[in-house]
Parts: C-alpha cells; sequence; structure tokens
C-alpha cells in the first residue's frame, strides 16, 4: 500500500519537470526565429562583379524587406570587413570615418511593412592572393512591438580574389633620331618609277629573244 503514493509523486515530478521543458521551449521559439518562415524580414546579398584583382572594386548590397504584420524597429546592422578588403564608401554616410575595428555597426531605425531598404557598400581588394574570398554574412537585429529581440544573419557571397593583375607590355617603335632627315622627294619619284622601267626593258627584251 505504500508503493502507490511513491508511484504518483514520481509520476507528479516528472509531469512537472515535462511542462518546465516545453515551456523553455516555447519561450526560446518566440524569442528567436528558428526557420526563414517566421522571420519578419526577407534578405538577400549579392556582389557584383563576383570576380577582382588587387586593387579592383566592387559593389556589395543587401536588400531587407520587412514580411512581418507590423512595424519593425531598432533594426541595426553589425558585420566585420575582411582583412583582405576596404571599404570605400557606403549607403550610410560617415562610414569611411570610423575607427580601425573591423567590426561595423549601423542603425537603420524603423521599416513599415512591406517596406525595402537597401545597403550598399564598396569595397576595395588589398589582397594579392589568388584564392576564392567568402565574404560573411550581414547581421541584422531587430525588435517587435510585443518586446521581443532577436537577429537575422544574410546569406554569404564568394568572391574570386585572382592575385595581382600583370601588364602586358606593347612594343613600341623605336625613336626617330634627332638628326634625322627626311629623303628626297626625287628619290622617292625613283622608288616609285624604277621597278615600272625594269618591267618594261624585261618584256623588250623577251620579245628580241623570241624573234
Amino acid at each position: 500500500m505504500t508503493k502507490i503514493p511513491n508511484v504518483k509523486r514520481y509520476a507528479f515530478l516528472f509531469f512537472a519537470v515535462f511542462i518546465l521543458i516545453v515551456n523553455g521551449s516555447i519561450l526560446q521559439s518566440k524569442s528567436i526565429p528558428h526557420d526563414n518562415d517566421n522571420y519578419p524580414f526577407q534578405l538577400y546579398m549579392v556582389a557584383n562583379p563576383e570576380s577582382a584583382y588587387q586593387n579592383d572594386h566592387f559593389n556589395m548590397s543587401l536588400s531587407i524587406t520587412n514580411i512581418h504584420f507590423e512595424e519593425i524597429s531598432n533594426v541595426s546592422l553589425n558585420f566585420d570587413i575582411s582583412t583582405d578588403l576596404e571599404i570605400l564608401q557606403s549607403s550610410v554616410p560617415d562610414i569611411g570615418t570610423e575607427n580601425d575595428s573591423s567590426e561595423r555597426n549601423y542603425p537603420i531605425g524603423s521599416l513599415d511593412v512591406d517596406e525595402i531598404y537597401l545597403f550598399r557598400v564598396e569595397y576595395n581588394v588589398t589582397s594579392s592572393d589568388t584564392k576564392t574570398l567568402t565574404v560573411e554574412g550581414i547581421n541584422v537585429s531587430f525588435r517587435l512591438e510585443n518586446g521581443l529581440s532577436s537577429f537575422i544573419i544574410s546569406n554569404t557571397v564568394n568572391i574570386l580574389l585572382k592575385g595581382e593583375q600583370v601588364a602586358t607590355e606593347s612594343k613600341t617603335l623605336p625613336e626617330i633620331p634627332a638628326n634625322y632627315a627626311p629623303p628626297d622627294d626625287s628619290i622617292i619619284y625613283l622608288a616609285y618609277i624604277l621597278p615600272i622601267l625594269v618591267f618594261g626593258i624585261s618584256i623588250f627584251i623577251l620579245r628580241r629573244l623570241r624573234r
């Protein structure tokens, strides 16, 4: 008879632990979306061109679309700059006046429903290596109207670094000597007339030989 209360006690403890685990999972799923269908943003990052030599420039663009049913506030961007690149300019003002840190953080503000925000960066390739550089995705943090805050990371983009660009040497004509004098006109005329005279004389000689 004493075993029944113990069984009920264990069952109650198991049920309580199960409820705590389920509640924790629900809270976590509310604070951080797990799949693209639950994300309030649609992110897409592209590069143009996708290959570059050292000292070449290319553009990196990130489109952010609010696909949520309400306004999203406290939207900000956070990303690291590769040591193979340097920022020349951006759609964000004063991007070139940041400190020497490789990390960049820029607040955007609020985005209305269906609003599209385009973020663009122009990079200069500083590396002389030949390799495929993976530009990591941009971290987009935000806050919903219900107070929940989270972040989304965009897709990565691969850039083919082609190393140093070797300049092709073109052959140049030799320089004209300083004391060079153009030939006399009579010599030029003789150069045109002489082949004609030789041809005529050779025909005359051949005819004489045939007789």
